[in-house]
């Protein structure tokens, strides 16, 4: 490979976060730094010589102390032959990478706010929740992961059956949930009172969903937190003489980083040329009257190319956008298919999310918005990208697999446990025999050192039901104790689960993800006896926990 040192590109890139109590700098560390990790493994896979090899050149990040513009790193891509055929050629780059940092110019809202504000959405919420589980019902059916055999497919249906079957009632029985816990702060003990309200019932209305309203109600606080991205993006053109930037936003930064290119407030919004919106927040925003209102302004012309990605089980896109731009393409992920953490795990998708990343920010030419960014270097080749994507689905649904056999084996396990039982006519043997494990396992865990304490709050928990609850002749007793029986085997099966995990899925996905860099020439190992062999293993580990349940004396 020759070097011919040309025009250098000078790009700057915004990554915008989303709701959450970020400090600073750590945005650009948790996302800038994996893009850079992945850069860096494409350069080692392709034993580039020095003089072509990525150089990382300066960071300016603040811990606290007084920081000039936004917080930032740069490195350097040296220019880049292939030989071909056809040869190609890539002009060297800088890239600037810094951070809309916003999470410190809002002041949450009270409790009482988020409470009065809850109740006042609660009717549509529900309806709207009904309506969102039926279309994403049929957007999961029709839209199964990118990739994949046919038997992943069918085992990632069935997963999306019990998680509606599961979902919705969860997120009906959300709010009383939350009004219980506030009853329940009552009692007049000090301890179990801030557990409920500084733990549970703050952090989830006002640090997490309090974030959301001030954007759509306080006027003035949205102007002020759009203004670090504005701000970010200018001081790129100004300071760092950046040509081009890419802004990338997650979450509830979408909704901030779409409001400031569209609010005019950006002097230098003229060098945005492509956004990349990660698990955008837009489609909620756009559901409530105040946001459809307040975000409905155009994207500036300059912007050539949104990219919105996200995963079919994120819960906060719910699917792609669904206000149409002439720009946008809306392509679908495959994270871990998982509603609990596929909203947070994009940057450890290295196969559809970090490569996609750095080709978007790399590619030099203009191209439409449902095309590929074929002109980056790190491109691999639409045959080679369709395997790496159809990889990644089948190690997925191996996980989807184990977590389905998991479940269905607890319930049949639990079953058999509750139907082995004997008892005196006229009694529930079953459920006896289940409260008598509880006792046990309770027992067991309160001779744990240091257990008792941790356990306090929940014993007064118990206590103030028996005294509500006496004169329907209920008792906490015999409820908890059927309670924490199946919390345990539910436990016990999960930790099956997580071995399967560890033993045969780590390795697995860590061999494959190293080879999403590999030049497109080199082979990339692949058998399906492989896949065959470790699902096989892992549901033996999956297994093992629900005979011991169903076996246990």
């Amino acid at each position: 490979m020759t070097v011919n040192e040309t025009r250098e590109r000078r790009i700057g890139v915004v990554f915008v976060h989303g709701i959450g109590q970020q400090t600073q700098s750590s945005t650009i560390r948790e996302q800038g730094g994996p893009l850079l990790d992945w850069i860096w493994g494409w350069c080692n896979a392709r034993d580039l010589p020095a003089e072509q090899y990525l150089r990382p050149q300066w960071a300016k990040l603040s811990y606290g102390a007084t920081l000039t513009g936004p917080a930032r790193f740069s490195l350097h891509l040296p220019a880049y032959d292939e030989p071909g055929p056809p040869p190609k050629h890539w002009d060297p780059a800088t890239w600037v990478l810094a951070e809309g940092w916003w999470a410190a110019r809002l002041e949450a809202p009270s409790m009482v706010t988020m409470l009065v504000w809850s109740v006042r959405i609660l009717g549509r919420f529900w309806i709207g929740l009904w309506n969102e589980a039926v279309r994403r019902t049929r957007e999961r059916v029709a839209h199964h992961a990118a990739g994949g055999a046919g038997l992943g497919e069918m085992w990632e249906r069935i997963g999306n059956v019990l998680l509606v079957g599961a979902e919705v009632p969860i997120a009906i029985l959300s709010y009383p949930f939350v009004v219980l816990l506030l009853i329940i702060a009552q009692i007049p003990i000090d301890q179990l009172q801030k557990f409920i309200l500084l733990t549970l019932v703050r952090p989830l209305l006002v640090d997490r969903v309090g974030d959301f309203w001030i954007y759509l109600h306080d006027h003035p606080g949205a102007m002020h937190i759009r203004r670090g991205v504005e701000e970010a993006i200018d001081s790129l053109v100004d300071d760092d003489r950046c040509d081009e930037v890419v802004v990338i936003a997650h979450s509830q930064g979408a909704v901030v980083a779409f409001d400031a290119l569209t609010s005019g407030g950006i002097a230098h919004v003229d060098r945005v040329h492509r956004f990349i919106t990660v698990g955008a927040a837009l489609n909620k925003a756009w559901t409530l009257e105040e946001g459809s209102k307040a975000l409905n302004g155009a994207l500036p012309s300059t912007v050539e190319r949104w990219v919105d990605l996200w995963a079919n089980y994120d819960p906060v896109p719910g699917g792609p956008l669904r206000r149409r731009f002439p720009v946008v393409k809306s392509e679908r992920l495959t994270n871990a298919i998982n509603v609990l953490t596929d909203h947070d795990i994009y940057w450890s998708n290295p196969e559809q999310f970090l490569s996609r990343v750095a080709q978007e920010i790399d590619a030099p030419e203009t191209h439409g918005p449902t095309d590929p960014p074929r002109s980056s270097r790190f491109w691999p080749g639409d045959d080679r990208q369709a395997v790496l994507v159809e990889r990644r689905a089948n190690r997925v649904h191996a996980l989807v697999f184990w977590r389905c056999a998991a479940f269905v084996l607890f319930v049949v396990a639990v079953f058999d446990r509750l139907r082995a039982a004997t008892g005196p006519a006229g009694s529930l043997p079953g459920l006896d025999r289940l409260a008598r494990d509880g006792r046990a396992m309770w027992v067991a865990v309160r001779a744990a050192p240091g257990v008792d304490v941790a356990l306090k709050p929940l014993e007064a928990i118990g206590v103030w039901i028996d005294r509500t609850l006496g004169n329907l002749g209920w008792a906490w007793e015999p409820i908890g104790m059927l309670i924490v029986a199946l919390v345990g085997f539910a436990i016990l099966m999960a930790f099956g689960y997580l071995l399967a995990g560890f033993f045969f899925y780590l390795y697995w996905d860590t061999r494959e993800t190293n080879d999403v860099a590999q030049p497109p020439r080199r082979r990339l190992p692949y058998e399906r006896r492989d896949i065959w062999l470790r699902v096989a293993a892992g549901l033996l580990y999956v297994a093992l926990p629900a005979l011991a349940i169903a076996y246990w004396p």
